[in-house]
């Protein structure tokens, strides 16, 4: 191998580490095969930092539901929550989304502890044009069963705002979230709801109505009538 040849491997080698510096150091980790994803998850899962991803399969469900919609692996283990069977983002993460797209916007109208209203506007022809209006309100909330719980009284100008985004996000965002998209806090109060209502008791578990017992009237027994032991054994008897 000629010296000039010894360069230019050098000159490559140096070349791919600085090309693979500036890759995690843009972006953090760049996963490129499912080992790497399964690597990674084996961390994250070990490190006891995401409580509802402690083993790897739930760890790679999460950042792989990620990973279709653009998001940064750490970025899924903390925003994406998979609540009964479906994926989920945190209001943030979906207003990061919506913002990061380049195709969509929203401008914040009125948010008090009352209501919260966005409008949603789309890139179109180089201008950005208004589609529509998302809001949510109290009475929203109250209408729907929600508007007394813990959460929606503590801090309701963040669980308004995860409402109003949820519902732009699907009405006018779609193409960015692949579909119907949900925040944690929507599918945890639908859960709610459904465990509050009353169940019909069934008949079989239906208590027992109380047994009938009929007076008995007491017999009169005639000392004549009794005749030995056995005469008076019946008597005890019928009596």
């Amino acid at each position: 191998m000629t010296e000039n040849n010894k360069k230019e491997q050098q000159q490559k080698g140096v070349a791919m580490v600085l090309h693979k510096q500036e890759e995690v150091g843009a972006r953090g980790i760049v996963l490129h095969s499912f080992e790497d994803l399964k690597r990674f998850c084996s961390a994250s899962a070990a490190s006891g930092y995401f409580k509802d991803a402690q083993d790897v399969a739930k760890a790679i469900v999460k950042v792989q539901a990620g990973m279709e919609l653009g998001v940064p692996p750490i970025a899924s283990m903390a925003g994406i929550h998979i609540v009964e069977g479906k994926p989920t983002l945190s209001s943030g993460l979906i207003a990061s989304r919506i913002k990061a797209s380049g195709k969509y916007r929203f401008i914040v109208k009125k948010h008090t502890e009352t209501e919260c209203e966005l409008e949603f506007k789309e890139k179109l022809d180089g201008a950005w044009e208004a589609v529509g209006v998302s809001s949510f309100t109290m009475a929203d909330a109250s209408k729907a069963g929600i508007g007394g719980r813990a959460n929606w009284k503590r801090y309701p100008k963040n669980m308004l705002f995860a409402r109003a985004i949820s519902n732009g996000a699907r009405w006018y965002c779609a193409d960015i979230f692949t579909g119907a998209i949900y925040t944690t806090e929507e599918i945890q109060d639908d859960i709610s709801i459904v465990q509050d209502d009353p169940q019909p008791v069934a008949a079989a578990n239906a208590a027992p109505a109380p047994e009938v017992v009929e007076d008995k009237k007491p017999v009169k027994i005639n000392p004549k009538n009794l005749k030995g032991a056995k005469a008076i054994k019946e008597a005890l008897k019928n009596g």
